[in-house]
């Protein structure tokens, strides 16, 4: 899988409006996402864009993926799955509390990939597709007419300095920080070192 540089989308760029709405159709909705939050784009190392996602802050530590979508022809190289899991990450490194995600009733590729990714289902919107598109939506043979939510919560814990090697999980966390060379955007634990040694307090985020 070849290396992605993800990226906010430039004033001066154009907006890749044929990518955005092969993900929503409603050209009003992906104009009124694109005004409340920001669009990233993966870009290969041809400097080609591949993918984009727009995440907004919908109220106080609470983002959420509007948009995202990869071109057919880059699809099946896990690039979705590299813009989901930078999605999180921005959003985790905003503090935000929660993130969410929403898509068709009939999208079942996505539903894997955003459960795959950490992603709980939450909630469902009856008929949003139905009441917002004016015309019927059909993937793998299922009309798609409801809208699923999806999210994961952060819970931020501080760990007070000397607790790495005082308690029982600190001994764990240390130990499991002193295999890695960096820190990982996967679902489960994250960890975010507000040091360099274990001296200083640690800050956990711990998806749940």
């Amino acid at each position: 899988m070849d290396k992605l540089k993800i990226e906010k989308l430039l004033d001066s760029e154009a907006i890749p409006y044929d990518l955005l709405l092969s993900a929503d159709p409603n050209r009003d909705l992906v104009d009124k996402y694109l005004k409340e939050g920001e669009c990233f784009v993966a870009k290969n190392k041809n400097s080609v864009i591949v993918g984009e996602y727009v995440l907004i802050n919908k109220s106080d530590k609470i983002y959420e993926i509007t948009n995202i979508a990869v071109y057919p022809k880059y699809q099946g190289k896990g690039y979705g799955k590299m813009l989901v899991l930078d999605a999180i990450s921005r959003a985790r490194d905003c503090c935000a509390t929660k993130i969410e995600i929403g898509t068709g009733n009939s999208s079942l590729s996505q539903l894997a990939l955003y459960q795959k990714c950490g992603f709980r289902i939450v909630g469902v919107y009856k008929n949003f597709f139905v009441n917002n598109y004016p015309e019927k939506i059909f993937e793998n043979g299922i009309q798609c007419v409801d809208k699923v939510m999806l999210s994961i919560n952060f819970i931020s814990v501080m760990l007070p300095a000397g607790s790495l090697t005082n308690s029982p999980i600190g001994s764990t966390i240390a130990q499991y920080l002193s295999c890695k060379s960096e820190f990982p955007s996967e679902p489960v634990t994250s960890c975010t070192p507000i040091g360099n040694d274990f001296s200083t307090p640690i800050y956990l985020q711990i998806y749940v």
